[in-house]
Formats: C-alpha cells, structure tokens, sequence
C-alpha cells in the first residue's frame, strides 16, 4: 500500500499532534502516524503542566516576566547538568513558550494557574483543565478540521533515504500486518519521544541496571532515534541521565477528573469553575493524582522508614539512593515500613509524601483516603503487614532492625542515622513500589530549525524532529517537557510545511 502527502508525522503524542496540526495551519497535507490505537503518547500520562512565560494568564495576574528570566531559572533547575544543555535550543524554547500557550489557548485549550514552583522566581506552571487527555483531543479535533489524516497502529519502521534525501518513510500497519509506504514531498517529522522503553538503547548508552528498569511510558522504544541513526543522523546527550523515580503500584482505575468530558464548551465551564472556585478544589484533585502518580519523597528513609522487599527482607541502605536495589528484587518491588512517629511527622508541611510543586502537597491522610489498596495501617505490626507477600518475614525484620536501633549500629548495611525504628503504634506498610525512568534526555541534533544534522553538522534535507526525539535538552523541573513538545512540535511543523 502507497501514500502521498507534504508532511508525514511519525509520532501521536503532544509533539506530534503539535507538528501535524502547524504544518496543516500552512495549508499542507499531513499525515500522522501512530503506533498505538490512541493519541497521546506520554503527555496524556503527565500532569498536564506547561511552563512558560510571558502569556496572558500572566499578565492578568500581575506577574512581571521574561525570557531571559526563565532561561536562568533553568539553568538553576539543571544544576550540574547544565554543561550539558543546549543553550541555543533552550533560548528557543523560552523565546516561544508564551506563544505556544496562546496558540493551544486558541486551539480551545484552557489553564489554571500559573503556580508556583521554586527556583523559578515567579509563577510559570500553565495547569491544563481539566486533564492531560484534553491535548490529544483537542489537537486531534484541530488536527482534523484541517484535513489531517490519522494513522493509527501504523509503527515507524524504517526511513525512505534516496539521493541524500528524506523522502518518507515505510510503516508497519499492526492491523493488517502489512506495510505501507508513505511518500512526503517536503519533509518527515520524527516525534516518537525518547528511549526510556527500550532495553538496547539503555544498555547500550547507560548500564545494564539501568537497561533492567522499565521506562513510565514502556511504549517509548527510540523508534525516532534509531530511524535517524540508521541514516547516520548525530546524536547528543544520550549518557545523560538522573537517577530512576520510585512509584507506588496502585490499582489501576481512572482518576474522576480524568472521565470529565473534554469538549471545548465544556472547558470554558471548567475554566469558569477553576476562577470562582476555592483554590483547595484543585489542590484536592491534584492530590488524586499524586497519590497514584507521585514519587515518595526520600525523607520518609530518613526519618525512620525501611524498604523490604516481598519476602520482607531489608536489601540496601535506604538512605543510599535505592532505585536500583529495588529494580533487583522479586517482581522489581518493595514496601515502605514505618511507625507513628513517622506517620505523624508526615502528615503535614513540610513533610510531605509526595509533590507536585506549587500545586498541591500529599501527606499520610491523603493516601489513607484516596489509595487505601497501597497503604495498611495497624495497631498491632501483625496487623499492619496482613497485606504484605510475607508477614512472617517482615516482622522477623522490623524485630532485627529494632534490635540495630537500640545497640546504635546497623550491621546489615552500615546506614547512619538509623531514625527511631518501628516500635510505636499504629504501624503502617505502604506499597508496594517500582523504579522506573521517567524520562531519558539524549536526543536526534537538530538545529533552531529542527533539522536533524547528520555526522558533518548539515542538515539531513526532509528530516526534522520534535520532542524528546530531538535537541538533548535537559529539561529539569516540571512542566518543562511539556513545554518542549508543544513549542518544537509546532514550530518543526512549520518549517517543515516550508521545505520544498
């Protein structure tokens, strides 16, 4: 099967459906394709946060801003990273950030906020309403309005590279287990996000522990990278990288904001509501969303708590970064074991479980209400471990650690300070969690054009990429990803809706 367009987008996610929806603004024909059965990628599992600056929302709040301001601000955010950054990709991003707020604004998107998050010196954080799944929707239905055409179960296979030229690209339709040669006459888009999937590329440019460990999103498998690189694109930054985050594994269910329709008149009633309604309504569905989604924060280690694994043995020193020592375990899971000393201290500011900055803090209560399947609470310590694979075991440990924590030494794995063991009632086991890579840096080069460069520098003519795809950026700080995906996606579209 053969088809013929301007610009094939290989790509569903937010900088994909960002490209598609440009380059058909320009009057082209566009043709998306997606390797999953829905739209979304790994924005439509996000939070949904866009930072950026100088946008409307800003000003109507008062808040003074520039791009030179957040440009320092994220170089704050990367901290020993930033050597790595790319300066002139990342001038880019805050140049256009605030335009790309306004863009989706006039696509029907809305936003709450801006929030709050230090270092940044003012409020940047754009907060979609009313939920992540209204970018692939609302992009979609642009998308459409245009004459987009959607491909989806259609995986990026391999890349049409004649005469020095980008020329299309050959799909794999899952479907009919057949392929489907695409033909674009002016130019390929590669947005298939990062590599935080696949087992090769992390062995290959990170570790085999880190090659173990699953990526949040597992259907980013480097598709883009690899496609590039077959035709002897450059890569940057792809040994860069943070250490894995920890989730708890809760039972999978829909969040409530998530089944709110996301029609565009309904979003204008929702933007209506997030005005007049008191600010802790939104905190209060934010912590929904942390309680199944956020990272437990360090402290609770450090404050008292153990990790056991799911024969109830301790396996490292927990105040010792355990990403990797859990990603070892049976099942690559563990739990999270403390008393009320803990509890108490965590159930409010600033001890807190998890985060999202400037929006809203979970504490102990929080996940006893919201997520009651990962946390068990006890009077007794054989009540409190009734959930856990081993109880037997896991008591035989708290015994042991006790015992650690009365004579001052921790003869297991050496960790100081040993907090105040798990003596006092109620008991609580949390869990259990997994490691995971949130998200990998390393990228296809391009330029402010977002041409990918080959082994020489030059452009590879026909070839652009967006999003985590391409530029290496570091991105630190929430809400920046995000960013990056709308911003390259739509601007990637329009050059390459210009490429004859």
């Amino acid at each position: 099967r053969e088809l013929i367009t301007d610009v094939l987008v290989i790509g569903g996610g937010g900088a994909g459906l960002s490209a598609a929806v440009s380059a058909s603004e320009e009057g082209v024909e566009v043709i998306v394709s997606e390797k999953c059965n829905s739209l979304g990628g790994t924005t439509a599992l996000s939070i949904g946060s866009i930072t950026a600056c100088m946008t409307s929302y800003q000003r109507k709040k008062g808040i003074i801003d520039s791009p030179e301001a957040l440009f320092e601000d994220m170089r704050v955010f990367n901290g020993d990273l930033d050597r790595y950054d790319n300066k002139e990709l990342c001038w880019v991003l805050v140049r256009e950030s605030g335009n790309t707020v306004e863009w989706l604004r006039g696509l029907g998107f809305e936003f709450f906020g801006p929030s709050p998050e230090p270092p940044h010196r003012v409020p940047r954080m754009h907060n979609v309403i009313p939920n992540a799944w209204s970018y692939p929707f609302l992009l979609q239905r642009a998308g459409l309005k245009k004459g987009v055409k959607f491909l989806l179960n259609h995986k990026g296979e391999r890349l049409v590279f004649e005469e020095g030229f980008v020329k299309g690209a050959i799909l794999e339709d899952k479907r009919a287990n057949q392929k489907v040669m695409v033909y674009a006459r002016r130019a390929v888009i590669l947005a298939c996000g990062d590599f935080s999937g696949s087992k090769d590329l992390k062995q290959r440019y990170y570790s085999s522990d880190l090659a173990r460990i699953p990526g949040y999103n597992p259907e980013c498998q480097g598709e883009g990278h690899k496609m590039a690189m077959e035709i002897g694109a450059r890569v940057v930054n792809m040994g860069v990288y943070e250490r894995p985050n920890i989730r708890f594994i809760s039972a999978p269910k829909k969040l409530w904001h998530e089944l709110l329709p996301n029609h565009p008149w309904l979003i204008k009633v929702y933007a209506f509501g997030s005005q007049i309604l008191p600010e802790g309504v939104f905190k209060r569905l934010a912590n929904r969303i942390l309680t199944t989604r956020g990272a437990p924060n360090d402290a609770l280690y450090r404050e008292g708590g153990i990790l056991v694994n799911t024969f109830g043995n301790r396996f490292t020193n927990e105040l010792i970064d355990p990403s990797i020592p859990i990603s070892k375990q049976p099942e690559g899971r563990a739990y999270i074991v403390f008393d009320s000393r803990v509890a108490k201290r965590f159930s409010s500011w600033p001890y807190f479980i998890s985060t999202a900055p400037g929006i809203a803090y979970a504490y102990i209560q929080d996940y006893e209400r919201d997520v009651p399947d990962i946390i068990t609470k006890g009077e007794t310590l054989e009540e409190a471990v009734k959930n856990h694979p081993n109880p037997t075991g896991l008591i035989k440990t708290v015994d042991r650690y006790n015992h650690f924590v009365k004579v001052g030494r921790d003869e297991d794995f050496e960790r100081w300070p040993l907090g105040g063991g798990i003596m006092e009632p109620p008991f609580y086991v949390m869990g259990p969690a997994e490691c995971y890579i949130g998200v990998t840096r390393g990228g296809l080069d391009i330029n402010d054009r977002f041409q990918v460069l080959g082994q020489s520098g030059k452009p590879i003519p026909g070839l652009y990429a967006a999003g985590r795809t391409g530029g290496g950026l570091i991105l630190n700080g929430h809400g920046l990803n995000l960013s990056w995906a709308f911003t390259s996606g739509r601007l990637a579209g329009k050059e390459a809706s210009k490429n004859i």
